[in-house]
């Protein structure tokens, strides 16, 4: 996962007086849809841990960046809301005006997600908001869909510490966890190499 999550730095911590300029340059925040449950939560509980990192994200930016819209994705499956409302209620939650927000419910996948963006936005360039070990990917399709991004990872699930160094050895079902995703990932990448070979 190290590597899939070095490629891109995160926002550091800023205040609306020192925001970096490539990101006050970004026209909209782009939240890339992950997963929530359907229960009697509140939209906040009901987000898996990378919709929560990734929605949290985007309120921290938007707080950064008060004029800019904030677009979230998300289909809906089966009886359960569209990820995309589950979204907006949890930026509600977390004090987002309700004007801010635009929903896309269409797309079920992240080139998907980067097609139906960019005809909302355009030439504009956005904040891309998603999980670290899945932002190459992102980014490669956002860029061949004609959007300029400037990456905003967040969920990381590498640290660096000495205090957590050894211990990481013993979080097997952790571990195997990251690796999926990392093998995913590097599919992902290798399968949109495959298709754009000249």
């Amino acid at each position: 996962m190290v590597p899939l999550e070095n490629q891109y730095a995160s926002i550091p911590a800023v205040t609306t007086n020192s925001t970096p300029k490539e990101l006050a340059s970004c026209s909209y925040i782009v939240v890339l849809g992950s997963g929530n449950s359907n229960d009697e939560r509140s939209a906040l509980a009901k987000l898996s841990s990378s919709g929560l990192a990734r929605i949290t994200e985007a309120v921290r930016l938007a707080n950064l960046l008060p004029q800019v819209g904030i677009i979230v994705s998300g289909p809906a499956y089966k009886d359960y809301p569209s990820h995309a409302s589950v979204q907006v209620a949890a930026a509600l939650e977390l004090n987002v005006k309700s004007d801010r927000l635009i929903k896309v419910e269409s797309a079920k996948d992240t080139e998907e997600e980067a097609n139906a963006i960019r005809t909302l936005v355009g030439t504009k360039t956005v904040a891309l908001v998603t999980s670290a070990w899945h932002m190459p990917r992102a980014v490669i399709l956002f860029k061949k869909a004609g959007i300029t991004v400037v990456p905003c990872p967040t969920d990381f699930t590498t640290h660096t510490s000495a205090q957590n160094s050894a211990l990481e050895l013993n979080k097997f079902n952790a571990s195997l966890t990251r690796s999926t995703w990392a093998i995913h990932e590097r599919l992902g990448l290798l399968w949109l190499k495959l298709r754009w070979v000249n």
